[in-house]
């Protein structure tokens, strides 16, 4: 689309985002994205504005699809496993997209089943029977007018007169530096994966203004993204001592820190793991003091404490309310899970597992919780052996721990303790 590729699209796309985030934060991500796709396209002449206009490569792949996977998106709130999503990732903006201009340009009743269908999520009815409770039609009945819809002539679009607008907002312009400018605009196509021109656009903010905080910590995202750990690590610092204004910096810096624990655990040890943690968890709860409704922050926040001994339980609290605030997130329930097998709360992670888990985050998800409890059922129960003198069954549940393990570093981790155990503890008579 030429607005796409002239910049205007990515314009109008995150600023529904930022819309999104500030107004509905507990939206799922298909509807996030796809509001954000609907308005990419947004236009003006001298009479009106127009919302609504294709996104040519969405409907191409709609109309040369049988299958749209609306159970599947509706059910994962727009979050797939990792392993798939590059995969996906056509389909998932595609269906969004289409589900939005269908739910907001073909019947101006649908807008009001939406805000029904919301209402039931959020009292926590599965997604799939809330849709077709709140629309009053079956998902495949719904799949099919969808088809239709796309493979009609033309789509509808909201041409809206400018003198309707007059006098119903307040508008104001302000100035902006040209150092906060380059910087937000950096931010902007970073998120797009354009990583030299984000550097670019960093590094003209810094010109402008030598101590500007965010331009430092974008610049040493970019770093991160090139594996360049050192220099963003310096970069990072330098942001921190200038004092940011905005959440992402303290949060930039925290992920950073937490991707740089596996070399730290093969350098120092446990302790310097610990001690690295401890500081990104610093930094996520300074962006959740900034920005007490950026949800990702806690989501952070809460995640860091599963390298922490000893304060799991601090952590539960930041992942609770990045479970509200991102009801669709998978990753944000998994980790309270973990979590809670930390403290030993089997049953509450059962519990998680069998509900939100089982209908958000798919078949694959599910088995690796599955997998987590176990191996935490087993080793608690290697530990009360031990500790009770019953030295060959304590080790016999680690290697049963270690036989479940999928995971080639836990197993690894589990594996080197197992030894270490064998080489310590005493043989039997």
């Amino acid at each position: 689309d030429p607005r796409f590729l002239s910049g205007l699209g990515v314009v109008y796309h995150e600023y529904v985002h930022y819309f999104v985030q500030h107004n509905l934060p507990t939206v799922p991500r298909w509807f996030n994205e796809g509001l954000a796709e609907y308005y990419s396209t947004f236009a003006t002449d001298a009479e009106a504005a127009v919302v609504g206009l294709p996104v040519e490569r969405h409907l191409t792949w709609i109309r040369t699809h049988d299958e749209l996977g609306l159970a599947g998106l509706l059910e994962s709130g727009g979050h797939t496993d990792e392993r798939h999503r590059a995969g996906q990732v056509g389909q998932f903006y595609a269906v969004s997209w289409g589900l939005v201009h269908y739910l907001f340009s073909s019947d101006i009743e649908r807008a009001g089943q939406l805000a029904e269908f919301f209402e039931r999520t959020a009292q926590g009815e599965e997604p799939v029977r809330a849709f077709e409770s709140a629309l009053d039609t079956k998902i495949g009945d719904l799949e099919k007018a969808l088809k239709a819809y796309f493979l009609g002539a033309t789509l509808p679009a909201a041409r809206i007169g400018l003198d309707r607008l007059d006098g119903a907002i307040d508008v104001r312009v302000e100035g902006t530096a040209p150092s906060d400018l380059f910087s937000l605009l950096g931010d902007l196509v970073v998120r797009q994966g354009l990583e030299q021109r984000a550097e670019t656009l960093y590094s003209l903010s810094l010109a402008h203004d030598p101590d500007h905080a965010e331009a430092h910590a974008g610049l040493a995202f970019v770093r991160d993204l090139q594996s360049r750990l050192e220099e963003a690590e310096v970069l990072y610092r330098q942001a921190l001592e200038m004092g940011p204004r905005q959440a992402r910096s303290y949060l930039l810096y925290g992920r950073h820190l937490l991707a740089r624990l596996p070399g730290a655990r093969e350098e120092g040890g446990v302790e310097a793991a610990a001690a690295l943690a401890e500081a990104a968890q610093l930094a996520f709860a300074q962006a959740a003091d900034l920005d007490p409704e950026f949800a990702e922050t806690h989501a952070m926040l809460g995640y860091s404490h599963l390298f922490t001994p000893g304060d799991a339980a601090r952590g539960i609290a930041p992942l609770e309310k990045a479970q509200k605030l991102l009801p669709g997130r998978s990753d944000v329930v998994f980790h309270l899970l973990q979590l809670h097998l930390k403290l030993g709360h089997f049953d509450r992670a059962r519990e998680l597992t069998n509900g939100v888990l089982a209908r958000i985050g798919g078949e694959d998800m599910v088995y690796r919780a599955n997998e987590e409890i176990e191996r935490a059922s087993l080793i608690r129960a290697a530990n009360e052996a031990l500790r009770e003198g019953r030295h060959e069954e304590g080790l016999r549940f680690l290697d049963n721990a270690i036989a479940v393990t999928s995971d080639p570093q836990v197993r690894a981790e589990l594996e080197r303790e197992l030894h270490s155990l064998e080489a310590r503890l005493p043989s039997s008579p």
